[in-house]
């Protein structure tokens, strides 16, 4: 991770391709999926955080969408729900810090709990995903350009509501609780799996990238790939015509 660090910090002149974006790009993508094994990643995320924060000012927008992921899952693993095992002072504490950080995260509970500080300057960071999710540059493509505002609307949420994982709605549902995450993947005709967190996502896009065409088989069938990311398979919607005053809908 340190050498990948330090291509991602001199933007690829350590390894003798400078300012390659397709290099840096990649360097970023595997510290990705790396930092997802590691269960404490406060030690590396101070190390590394400021890299990613700087290459959101990159001209290209893989490399930035990228560090964008990876300060999504930095964040996302520097926080956890609060439990019963809390000390009530504690969590009088936490709660006070996270509320003023958070705002109204307590319309759906109280707020989760900071293990440690991600970046300092939250605000500004907070600035810069504003800026990149909505960002009208000329010199960007139409299509890298709705990626760049999907992308980053979502980060910007996590770094908001950090155990929210990537394309989270708080939209209720018919039962009055929120839709949660709603980035899905089809299994052939079997169904779907539902990418909820964002540690989920970057292993996800790494099988995709060692894999290629075969991941879905290699998930189904290979119990290593299974075992390294254990997504659960809902079953196919059954639609069916019901008659509504004198018109037919599916439901």
């Amino acid at each position: 991770m340190d050498f990948l660090h330090e291509i991602i910090e001199n933007d690829g002149h350590t390894i003798n391709a400078g300012d390659d974006s397709g290099v840096v790009t990649a360097a970023i993508d595997e510290w990705g999926f790396l930092v997802t094994t590691l269960d404490d990643a406060e030690d590396i995320t101070e190390r590394s955080i400021d890299a990613f924060v700087d290459q959101l000012d990159s001209a290209e927008t893989s490399v930035q969408v990228a560090a964008g992921e990876v300060i999504a899952i930095l964040f996302e693993k520097a926080y956890r729900e609060r439990d019963e095992d809390d000390e009530d002072d504690e969590d009088e504490e936490n709660a006070s810090h996270n509320t003023s950080k958070f705002g109204d995260f307590n319309d759906e509970g109280p707020p989760p709990i900071e293990k440690y500080t991600v970046f300092r300057n939250l605000p500004h960071l907070k600035q810069t995903l504003t800026e990149l999710s909505r960002s009208s540059a000329k010199n960007v493509s139409k299509r890298n350009r709705r990626t760049q505002h999907t992308s980053f609307a979502n980060v910007l949420h996590t770094v908001e509501y950090p155990l929210h994982g990537p394309n989270y709605s708080r939209a209720l549902d018919i039962d009055g609780r929120e839709r949660g995450s709603r980035l899905e993947i089809k299994v052939g005709r079997k169904g779907t799996v539902k990418i909820n967190s964002w540690w989920k996502l970057l292993r996800w896009n790494a099988l995709r990238r060692y894999l290629g065409g075969g991941v879905l088989e290699h998930w189904e069938f290979n119990n290593v790939v299974f075992t390294s990311l254990p997504l659960i398979l809902e079953a196919p919607k059954v639609y069916k015509k019901v008659t509504r005053g004198d018109r037919e809908v599916v439901q």
